[in-house]
């Protein structure tokens, strides 16, 4: 079954909002499994948004890898990459034609 998950990363810096949102953006729009991108704009740089994959770990390495992006976009480097904190969503509820 599907796994969402909504990931929220606070780094240090207090640069790049308008870069992280453009990579945020970007990866929503090129990939069908990211979606709801969030910048915070006050102070340091807050970001979240909503993943999808097969699994846990899948839906982990994805939102790990926007990450390590977004913070390279803002200006940062790997060591600037936070630990995230994610919240579990309830999987979709389309199961297909007549299923309950």
């Amino acid at each position: 079954m599907t796994t969402y998950r909504r990931y929220t990363f606070v780094t240090q810096l207090e640069r790049g909002h308008a870069e992280a949102q453009d990579a945020l953006w970007t990866a929503t729009i090129t990939h069908w499994w990211f979606k709801d991108p969030l910048v915070s704009g006050e102070g340091k740089l807050e970001f979240s948004f909503t993943v999808c994959g097969r699994d846990q770990w899948f839906t982990h390495k994805r939102a790990m890898g926007l990450a390590v992006n977004t913070v390279y976009s803002a200006g940062g480097l790997m060591k600037d990459v936070p630990l995230p904190v994610w919240v579990k969503l309830a999987p979709h509820t389309n199961r297909g034609y007549l299923r309950h």
